[in-house]
């Protein structure tokens, strides 16, 4: 059948199997059979509309993936400084309370990263080591000793606006400047003066 025929050597052509117009039945035949899984390929392939729509669903989960990664790194950089800040409140309270020196900062700064909420518990219970009062405490105004105290405190008040009224972080900063220095230092000697 020629009409036949020449359907099939188009059909032929599109599948990339193409024979002369006057090929014959056999020839087309033979062809037709060679190109029937090249066809059966075809029409298992997916269409080109569901590949960009998969592809397009793949982008857009890759990219929330990747935002909720970002978001979660975030939040615990945000939580580690927290912990971080808190652990340096209690630190600053154990030594001002007298129940670790300023020695051992560091040694409980590195124990609450490592574990806060068992260590927080610890640093709660020590017991005062460190003599926070004068023994003279009671006998009346001083000059030398509580001036100094009362200066340092005062210093501190007002340095606390600029640290974030972090009690911890303003104690530090008028520490480290001379004059704080000075004024600890007198506190500190009066204090084991009285000791002795």
């Amino acid at each position: 059948n020629p009409a036949m025929n020449k359907h099939a050597l188009a059909l032929l052509a599109a599948l990339g199997r193409p024979l002369a117009n006057d090929a014959t039945e056999d020839q087309i035949t033979e062809a037709m059979q060679a190109a029937a899984p090249i066809a059966a390929a075809l029409l298992t392939r997916p269409e080109p509309t569901a590949l960009a729509n998969e592809q397009t669903a793949r982008t857009g989960a890759e990219s929330k993936v990747t935002e909720l990664t970002t978001a979660l790194a975030n939040e615990q950089t945000a939580h580690a400084a927290a912990i971080a800040a808190h652990a340096a409140t209690l630190v600053y309270a154990a030594t001002a309370a007298g129940r670790i020196s300023e020695a051992q900062q560091p040694v409980w700064l590195a124990r609450l990263k490592r574990d806060f909420a068992g260590e927080s518990v610890a640093l709660a219970n020590e017991q005062p080591v460190v003599k926070t009062t004068a023994r003279t405490a009671d006998l009346g105004d001083r000059k030398g000793p509580s001036a100094a105290s009362d200066q340092f405190t005062a210093l501190v008040n007002e340095a606390l606006p600029a640290h974030g009224n972090s009690w911890p972080a303003a104690w530090a900063a008028v520490k480290s400047t001379s004059k704080g220095k000075a004024l600890f230092e007198q506190m500190s000697t009066a204090t084991e003066g009285n000791a002795s």
